[in-house]
């Protein structure tokens, strides 16, 4: 169980966060969301090891972490690190920089586990190719395959799918949960977007911009949690329309079709690889709707949340 308690962090007369704590266990995949600068990627930095908190301290299966004075160097063996930059060595080859991870052991045992982790990652194809030429989905799984080499007990993850298109996302995110189940790695990530949450983690929680992290989450019961529209916006695309004195709040796929309801008429329709997202009218509001098909263009719903 990787926990914190009371962890602030201050720098200058800016407070980042203050009096956070958690406990995560390693069996689920764990995200944190906010804006940018509000301190998601400093406290991955506090978490693994490679700053120290203002106040608190972080432990593993209740052992306190020792600070950055009291240890050689940054950072720690338990809990590995990848930022958005990747940090890799650019001039040498893909299996050269997963090796590098791992120098201090036995050859024999050092080069399985350099073939095992680039099996794992699906980059043993291009092992001889230099980090520099690889694509960018490459260069991501490089980067995590790198941290995970060394038998690590926690991986940070910083805005994962930053660098990648829609393929490359689904890609990694497969992998991701393939190197979960199998090397039985704790996750936590933190990204800007939404959508990176719901594609990945069991639980999620939002570092907000006053310093505060709220309660662990799972992504679905937040998405159709509605009793706050003002929270609910933060979390997905959510309708408001008023109709025969009522106000009706709910996302795109809470409706009904039927013979008596809010009149909507459409005005334009995407596809966006997935569903058809239906861009409605009703009087001078506008209603969003997904569907697998098109729906008509003047039809009646009935939202299925009030």
């Amino acid at each position: 169980m990787l926990e914190a308690k009371g962890l602030g962090l201050i720098y200058g007369e800016r407070i980042l966060f203050k009096n956070l704590s958690m406990a995560l266990n390693p069996k689920f995949v764990y995200g944190i969301i906010g804006e940018s600068g509000v301190g998601k990627t400093s406290l991955l930095h506090v978490l693994s090891g490679n700053i120290d908190p203002t106040s608190g301290f972080v432990s593993l299966d209740h052992k306190v972490f020792p600070k950055i004075s009291q240890r050689l160097i940054p950072g720690l063996p338990e809990i590995g690190f990848v930022s958005a930059q990747f940090n890799l060595d650019w001039n040498h080859s893909c299996r050269e920089n997963i090796r590098e991870a791992i120098l201090s052991w036995p050859n024999k045992e050092r080069e399985s586990r350099v073939d095992k982790i680039l099996k794992l990652m699906e980059l043993d194809k291009v092992q001889r190719t230099l980090a520099k030429d690889l694509s960018s989905g490459e260069q991501q799984r490089l980067a995590i395959a790198r941290a995970v080499a060394c038998n690590l007990r926690w991986l940070m993850l910083d805005e994962p799918f930053g660098h990648l298109d829609a393929k490359r996302k689904s890609k990694l995110c497969e992998l991701i949960q393939k190197l979960h189940r199998s090397e039985g790695v704790g996750i936590l990530l933190v990204s800007q977007q939404m959508e990176d949450i719901y594609r990945l983690t069991d639980y999620f929680s939002t570092l907000k911009s006053n310093g505060r992290l709220t309660k662990f989450q799972r992504p679905e019961m937040a998405y159709f949690k509605l009793t706050s529209p003002a929270e609910a916006k933060r979390f997905g695309c959510l309708n408001e329309v008023e109709w025969q004195g009522q106000h009706y709040y709910f996302r795109p796929n809470q409706y009904e079709i039927t013979a008596n309801g809010i009149p909507l008429e459409v005005v334009r329709v995407v596809f966006n690889g997935y569903i058809f997202e239906h861009f409605c009218r009703f009087e001078n509001q506008e209603v969003i709707l997904y569907a697998l098909n098109h729906l008509p263009q003047e039809f009646k719903i009935l939202p299925t949340v009030v």
